[in-house]
This record gives C-alpha cells, structure tokens and sequence, in this order.
C-alpha cells in the first residue's frame, strides 16, 4: 500500500473520532499497521471536537 503522509507527521489512533475515515493520520496508522511499520501516534481527541480537530489532514488532498 502506499503511504499518504510522510513517515515525520504523527498518525491518530482515535477510533471513536467521527471524520476517521477521511483523515490521512488515521488512514495511514492502518497502513503503517499493515506493513508491519511500528510509528508513534497520538490521540488527538477528535471525538471530542465539534467539526473537523485542528490535525485533520484530507486523504484526498494530502500530497505524498
């Protein structure tokens, strides 16, 4: 699978965050996973936020 950001931005492991499927950083935890790569992640409490958190990265417009 090919990456879709950079191995230096911080993937999210927020299950619960409601834009999860459209976000590069939780997207890309998946394929990190998938790969057998082990990263860093954070959780940046995007279930808690009303609209899109401030790490939102699109899938669609993120450049690799």
């Amino acid at each position: 699978m090919e990456n879709l950001i950079p191995n230096d931005i911080s993937r999210c492991n927020d299950y619960k965050c409601p834009t999860k499927f459209c976000c590069a950083r939780f997207k890309q935890l998946y394929i990190d996973r998938k790969n057998g790569n082990t990263v860093w992640t954070s959780d940046f409490e995007g279930r808690k936020k009303t609209g899109l958190c401030e790490y939102f990265l699109n899938v669609d417009v993120v450049d690799s």
